[in-house]
């Protein structure tokens, strides 16, 4: 199922770990919705029992936005708790930074740190690989450029040149297909 929610149609960490979270997201947000409508059911008697001689207060355009209102509410109340799950899984984390970010990345991580290590904060990287990994590099390298050809079959050889230069590719980071994850960087040489 993950595989329908990530750019490149495999199973990103992330996204896999986001999915397993929705049964219990989905239990809270169902207690919330058993609790309000609780609440709105005794708010309903309290104003029926106030109004005195107005019977049919509730029309249908009432019901109709109630409804509305419930599937606001029930909208709201997932996405609160999915945010709260995450940003408190990161927020009461032992973890320091760089160990959050480890777990996150998990093998992915030595190729963040090679890059991170070797190459200068304006660096622009062309990466060779067919791996979902190359959308996650932008984000936590920046301000790092990561740029990738359209014809990933291409050797860095057959890419032309006035690509290379529009972008001032200056680096070059391989990134086997394979598993278990391979990768090299190497500055790309000069030319005139």
């Amino acid at each position: 199922m993950a595989g329908f929610f990530s750019q490149t149609g495999s199973g990103n960490p992330r996204i896999v770990g986001r999915v397993n979270e929705l049964p219990f997201v989905l239990l809270l947000t169902g207690i919330e919705m058993i609790v309000l409508g609780y609440c709105g059911r005794q708010l309903r008697i309290s104003l029926r029992s106030d109004s005195t001689g107005n019977q049919n207060r509730w029309g249908s355009k009432d019901n109709i936005m109630g409804v509305l209102m419930g599937l606001y509410t029930l909208i709201a109340a997932f996405t609160l708790n999915l945010s709260v799950l995450t940003v408190g899984g990161h927020l009461w984390s032992p973890l320091n930074d760089a160990e959050k970010i480890k777990n996150d990345f998990g093998e992915a991580y030595g190729v963040i740190e090679a890059v991170r290590r070797q190459t200068p904060s304006d660096a622009s990287i062309l990466i060779k690989t067919r791996q979902p990994l190359k959308y996650l590099l932008n984000y936590e390298l920046y301000p790092r450029r990561f740029y990738f050809h359209h014809n990933p079959s291409l050797n860095v050889s057959e890419i032309p040149s006035n690509w290379m230069n529009r972008h001032k590719i200056d680096w070059i980071l391989y990134i086997a297909d394979d598993e278990p994850l391979r990768f090299s960087l190497s500055k790309l040489k000069a030319t005139e």
